[in-house]
């Protein structure tokens, strides 16, 4: 199959394309919502600024794919290969992402925001400027993650494994937390 065949397809009604093989294929802007490409084939794909809201792509390979600008908003892009895929501004709210594998992504300036990233690999991910704000990152690899002007605001990241810089600035902010209750507690003590 290739993306003309989908696109016609899909413009008649079809939804199912299981294990499509669709490598390099050219589906920039392509209107494809709730569409099932679970297992595709998709590595090296032209999807930049496709619409692509609430597609099953479980399973799928993804690998350097082109989604700069993609939308992805409520997703299923569980145990998806995304190694260095480009993500560069896509809008992943409320994605399933649980087990991908994002590592060497872009996604800087991506919208995560209640993203389940739950055991994702984000490896060496550049992560600049995206909005992670309440999604879920339990157990998942930022190790050499770019996260600079990121938004992790409300996000869980009970047992990611974090950059060094983030690590130390986590540290940092509870000992000042912790010396701030104490003197707190010192100011409270003191005789009028």
């Amino acid at each position: 199959m290739d993306a003309d065949e989908l696109l016609k397809r899909y413009a008649a009604g079809a939804r199912d394309f299981r294990g499509a093989v669709l490598c390099n294929a050219r589906l920039a802007r392509a209107s494809l919502g709730r569409v099932n490409l679970r297992e595709a084939d998709l590595r090296g794909a032209a999807l930049r600024a496709a619409e692509l809201q609430e597609a099953n792509l479980v399973r799928a390979n993804l690998c350097q794919a082109d989604l700069a600008g993609a939308d992805l908003r409520k997703a299923l892009l569980r145990w998806a290969d995304l190694r260095e895929a480009d993500l560069g501004g896509a809008d992943l709210r409320s994605a399933a992402l649980s087990g991908a594998s994002l590592a060497g992504a872009v996604l800087a300036a991506a919208v995560l925001s209640q993203a389940d990233l739950t055991d994702a690999n984000l490896h060496g991910a550049d992560l600049r400027g995206a909005d992670l704000s309440g999604a879920a990152l339990c157990g998942a690899d930022l190790s050499k993650a770019r996260l600079r002007r990121a938004c992790l605001a409300g996000a869980d990241l009970a047992g990611a494994t974090l950059p060094v810089v983030l690590r130390i600035k986590r540290l940092i902010a509870s000992a000042i937390e912790a010396v701030m209750r104490r003197v707190a507690g010192w100011l409270g003590r003191r005789p009028g």
